[in-house]
């Protein structure tokens, strides 16, 4: 057991549960004359065993996770919701914990608020309830542990409840290219069919979140998941059968006011439906639509880019989210390991591995290694010579980013195929002055200008200061008159004002990062890999931006499926 173990690999953390919670926890400690600290351990030791002894959808979550209960303030300004409960537990038990807790579509460990998935609390919501039941105003007579299958059941008949015009658009598109048959179809029609039924598909993995959402999964929770026959509906949802599709295509039908889409915003204790009237921004749920159908092509596009990384031809790709251009040297591939393989492989691949020559990530349920090129004389697979500074800047990477990561290296800087491209890749100026990309002159320049411009937003800070904030114009003013950079930051902090620094960057004149395998010394090539990823990332930020903002302009359905 835990508590045999020594403290020192304990880790100290909190969660926020409501009361209820508490006071059955305390029961607990009670019943089994311990600390509440060793309650606690004992539980989530108990849980990790059930949770690991059954399948993915089998394992069981608490009714509160699932409907985001107690839900957090949505101002920092305002109190946190629930009691804090203080978690002194092995850490390899936490870690697994997490690993074994409820994770919606969409949600992620670290992410805005609204995305952010509470594994830890899960954990302990659930070990709590398996042993000792609770329940307050909110819980009282929901079904209390559902399994994680019906649980991913339920907040789907909420997505679909409150699918914006961008997601209904693909939706709607994907059930006619399904009704259609593909009988005449020519190669590129049927390219465009089979990415749109894959957007369509990912849209349930990328779905976004809001309070709407969940406040719609509670209603639904409240008229099916109480009562007697609370169960049965509960295997309707961990079934996702004909009586869940059917159900599913009522919920999405949008516009009367006698759809259930309507009835589920209208039910509970508080009125949904001015949330489709106009509203400001930041209440609508079109930006957020717009960006959840921009992350299913590119979930969509990231799948491709890896088979791609695989095949013969072709070396050059158009990559739809964002709209840039890869390209691969012809030799190179990408090599997926067989399961299960008893070949010759298995050896040289380990020490590839090992000797940090190629880069791995995992394509399905097989690990790939990138990249490879045929052995001239013997024909076998090799790594390709001299990347080891690159491997070393993919292993800063999570392992789930590697394929973005080998995308950014591709990425052909002087090949346009948008009408509308992307920035370039801009790099900062100190490393490429250190790196010996630019000249020191240039490097001068390019600290000049940046501190001109930071000068210039300073001075435009100033006078665009709203009449609350007048208290801070003179100080504000004079630091801004003077330079002092880091002063003005100081003192916009204070005052709550926005303000950032333009940092010098330089512009990427290459073609591909890979171009500079064989000119490039090996600490330039590793820094020029890594920021190179970085670039990317502020590149495909700023694209999805774009695509949150295109969704309150009310474009027309075709808007959403250029794909």
């Amino acid at each position: 057991m835990a508590d045999n173990r020594q403290v020192a690999d304990r880790r100290e953390t909190n969660v926020r549960v409501p009361k209820c919670a508490m006071d059955a926890l305390i029961t607990i400690a009670t019943r089994w004359a311990i600390s509440r600290d060793a309650a606690v351990r004992r539980l989530l030791d108990e849980h990790v065993q059930r949770q690991d002894a059954v399948g993915e959808e089998e394992r069981r979550t608490h009714i509160s996770t699932v409907l985001r209960y107690p839900r957090p303030p949505r101002f920092r300004s305002q109190p946190k919701p629930g009691v804090s409960l203080r978690l002194r537990v092995d850490a390899d038990v936490l870690e697994r914990a997490k690993q074994l807790a409820l994770r919606l579509p969409g949600q992620s460990e670290r992410a805005h608020r609204d995305y952010a998935a509470r594994l830890l609390t899960d954990a302990v919501m659930t070990a709590i309830a398996t042993e000792e039941p609770f329940e307050d105003e909110f819980l009282a007579d929901l079904f209390p542990l559902p399994r994680h299958g019906s649980a991913i059941g339920l907040w789907l008949l909420a997505v679909a409840a409150t699918s914006s015009t961008p997601e209904r658009a693909v939706r709607d598109a994907a059930k006619h290219a399904r009704d259609v048959s593909i009988t005449g179809l020519d190669s590129g029609q049927r390219a465009r069919r089979r990415k749109l039924l894959l957007v369509d598909e990912a849209l349930d993995e990328v779905a976004w979140h809001d309070d709407t959402r969940f406040k719609v999964a509670t209603n639904i929770a409240y008229r099916r998941l109480v009562g007697p026959r609370a169960g049965r509906y509960e295997d309707i949802l961990y079934t996702r059968g004909t009586q869940w599709e059917k159900e599913r295509r009522a919920f999405a039908t949008p516009g009367a006011k006698a759809s259930r889409a309507h009835e589920l915003r209208m039910s509970g204790t508080e009125d949904l439906t001015w949330m489709r009237e106009e509203v400001p921004h930041w209440f609508d749920e079109s930006g957020r639509g717009a960006g959840a159908v921009w992350r299913a092509r590119r979930r969509v596009e990231l799948d491709d880019l890896r088979d791609w990384l695989e095949a013969e031809e072709p070396h050059r790709r158009v990559v739809d989210a964002p709209g840039w251009v890869v390209r691969r040297p012809r030799q190179w591939r990408a090599l997926r390991l067989p399961l299960g393989s008893g070949s010759d492989l298995r050896k040289p691949c380990a020490s590839w591995r090992a000797n940090g020559q190629v880069i791995d990530f995992m394509s399905g349920d097989r690990l790939t290694l990138w990249p490879v090129t045929r052995c001239p004389q013997t024909g076998r697979w090799q790594p390709v010579q001299g990347l080891e500074p690159i491997v070393a800047a993919a292993h800063r990477v999570a392992p789930t980013q590697r394929v973005a990561f080998i995308e950014s290296l591709l990425v052909d800087w002087a090949d346009r195929d948008d009408d509308e491209p992307l920035d370039g890749l801009f790099l900062p100026a100190d490393g490429a002055g250190q790196h010996g990309f630019i000249e020191p002159d240039h490097h001068a320049v390019l600290m000049t200008q940046a501190r001109e411009a930071t000068i210039q937003t300073m001075h435009d800070v100033v006078a665009d200061l709203a009449p609350a904030k007048e208290p801070y114009r003179e100080i504000l003013n004079a630091a801004a008159e003077d330079g002092r950079v880091r002063e003005f930051q100081r003192l916009a902090n204070r005052a709550g004002v926005p303000f950032t620094v333009t940092k010098a960057m330089w512009r990427w004149p290459g073609r591909t990062i890979v171009d500079q395998l064989e000119e490039t010394p090996a600490d330039a090539l590793q820094w020029l890999a890594r920021w190179a990823y970085e670039g990317c990332c502020r590149l495909l930020n700023i694209a999805a931006h774009k695509e949150w903002e295109a969704g309150f302009d009310h474009h027309p359905a075709s808007r959403w499926l250029r794909l």
